[in-house]
């Protein structure tokens, strides 16, 4: 199956992937089991990306530092997914 949503984080980012403490990846897996909508997701690291910024799809969003890094990048994925019915599951 071939991943319709692209997740890609900045270098400050990547400890919330980095397991055993992948706050990220629990979040994700939560989500998706709340919104079966919600395709998979391929997350890598991009260092062209701000330190704290994500790309959804090449999609840029720079996120708050002082506010929940995890919550805001569920939210920006939730919206992407609405906004572009294409890649729902």
């Amino acid at each position: 199956m071939e991943d319709k949503l692209l997740l890609e984080i900045g270098y400050e980012l990547i400890h919330l992937v980095d397991k055993p403490n992948g706050e990220l990846l629990e979040g994700i897996s939560n989500l998706r089991k709340q919104n079966p909508h919600i395709p998979q997701i391929k997350i890598t690291d991009d260092i062209s990306l701000e330190p704290c910024e994500i790309s959804i799809n090449k999609e840029k969003h720079k996120l708050n530092k002082n506010d929940n890094l995890v919550s805001q990048i569920l939210n920006l994925i939730v919206q992407y997914v609405e906004e572009h019915p294409a890649v729902r599951a």
